[in-house]
């Protein structure tokens, strides 16, 4: 619970509902359909996220950090005083198209040569001053804040410290990431990766195919499946525009080499509405690490020396 210096206080707590089974009638579906429980919500409600945040101050006449209603006893602080300036429930996260395709694609990546990535690999937490609301089809956050901003991040990411998940239905997953801040920002949005750096950006294509793009002037110098699980963007005038750009995540295939990248499962998609389109032959690329999870939210007004600690769990239920 929040303390006097809080805005607000309350909890707002999550309802799981058990998912219908997909193999009910056509008609009942097309029922559920119409009343907006689509199979978007079914899949929420077997995939449960939620992202909490606790926005501190350092103040000598403040409390020590400790507790989950106070900061999380992760937090880099801890025992140090501070005010806590605002605790939010931000609700369910938004599980992006790039971070199903890779959750897809995990046995793939599990049995996979070196480099390869699995779920527990999505411990790095970004975030940014980007407005747009989180859609399916972002696979990075709209306006990253870069490192300069941050004290201790890598390229502007945390690493999380992590819990669970634990063996009581439903299992869940926990990870805590404290942003310390250098400057005085208005925090809007927040993301999930599954690294702490862009691997390319600002390169050029010389061909593409409707799986695969070929840069002749680049050395992708990965081992093993060469950015297996990474994300790239085509026609990238600019991060997250849905009318000029397109995605695609890099597949395990083992005819990845140092100048060509092929492409998993839906292979280009446009950020607009999902639907396949290939890019350019010649177009500009960047390559990103995969986001599972984005939120963007009410504006978090911080200034230099405060933190902002992100709380995110995935709760994940069986016998549906």
């Amino acid at each position: 619970m929040a303390d006097a210096n809080a805005g607000f206080s309350g909890r707002l707590d999550v309802a799981h509902h058990r998912a219908v089974p997909s193999n009910i009638p056509g008609e009942v579906q097309d029922w559920l359909h119409s009343i907006g429980y689509d199979a978007t919500q079914l899949a929420r409600d077997l995939f449960s996220t939620r992202l909490h945040v606790h926005h501190l101050r350092p103040d000598k006449k403040g409390k020590y950090i400790a507790g989950e209603h106070f900061g999380d006893e992760s937090h880099p602080l801890a025992g140090q005083p501070h005010r806590l300036v605002e605790a939010r429930d931000l609700g369910p996260g938004l599980i992006t198209n790039a971070g199903a395709n890779f959750i897809a694609n995990i046995a793939n990546f599990m049995t996979a040569a070196t480099p390869f990535a699995l779920v527990d690999t999505f411990r790095y937490h970004g975030i940014g001053t980007g407005a747009t609301a989180a859609a399916a089809t972002d696979y990075s956050l709209q306006t990253a804040i870069a490192a300069g901003s941050l004290a201790g991040s890598t390229n502007g990411y945390m690493t999380d410290t992590q819990t669970g998940p634990t063996t009581a239905a439903p299992s869940t997953f926990k990870s805590v990431a404290t942003f310390t801040l250098n400057a005085t920002l208005a925090v809007t949005e927040w993301g999930l990766f599954m690294n702490n750096a862009a691997a390319f950006t600002g390169r050029s294509a010389t061909s593409t195919t409707a799986t695969s793009l070929t840069d002749t002037g680049a050395s992708f110098t990965n081992t093993g499946n060469k950015l297996a699980g990474w994300v790239i963007e085509a026609n990238a005038s600019a991060i997250n525009t849905p009318t000029t750009t397109a995605m695609g995540l890099i597949a395990v295939n083992g005819s990845n080499s140092g100048t060509v990248l092929n492409l998993a499962g839906s292979a280009w998609q446009t950020l607009a509405n999902a639907s396949a389109s290939t890019p350019s032959g010649t177009t500009n690329y960047v390559i990103y690490p995969c986001m599972l999870d984005r939120k963007s939210f009410a504006a978090i007004n911080g200034v230099v020396a405060d933190t902002v600690q992100f709380s995110y769990s995935n709760a994940v239920s069986s016998g549906t």
